[in-house]
C-alpha cells in the first residue's frame, strides 16, 4: 500500500515522457485492472482500453533495437481475461 503513490507516480511520469508508450501504457492498465478488480469495480472500461491498446500496440516504433519490446503477451493475456 505504500508503493502505491510511487508507482502512480512513476507510470505517470512515463506518460508525460512518451504518451504513447505501449509499456507505460501497459503498466497503467494492469494497475487499474488490479485496483478494479480487488475493489470490485466495473472493468469494462479497462477492457476497452486494453483492446485500444492491443490494437495500436504494432503502430509504435521503438526507437533502437535495445529499447524494451515487452509487454504485448501480458496485454493480450488481459484482453483474454476480460472475455470470461
Amino acid at each position: 500500500m505504500s508503493t502505491t503513490p510511487l508507482i502512480h507516480t512513476a507510470i505517470a511520469r512515463a506518460l508525460a515522457i512518451e504518451p504513447n508508450n505501449p509499456r507505460a501504457l501497459f503498466l497503467r492498465i494492469s494497475n487499474e485492472m488490479g485496483n478494479a478488480s480487488f475493489f470490485g469495480s466495473d472493468t469494462a472500461p479497462i477492457c476497452e482500453e486494453a483492446a485500444e491498446l492491443l490494437e495500436s500496440w504494432d503502430a509504435y516504433e521503438l526507437k533502437s533495437p535495445i529499447h524494451p519490446n515487452w509487454g504485448r503477451s501480458e496485454t493480450e493475456g488481459i484482453v483474454r481475461g476480460c472475455g470470461q
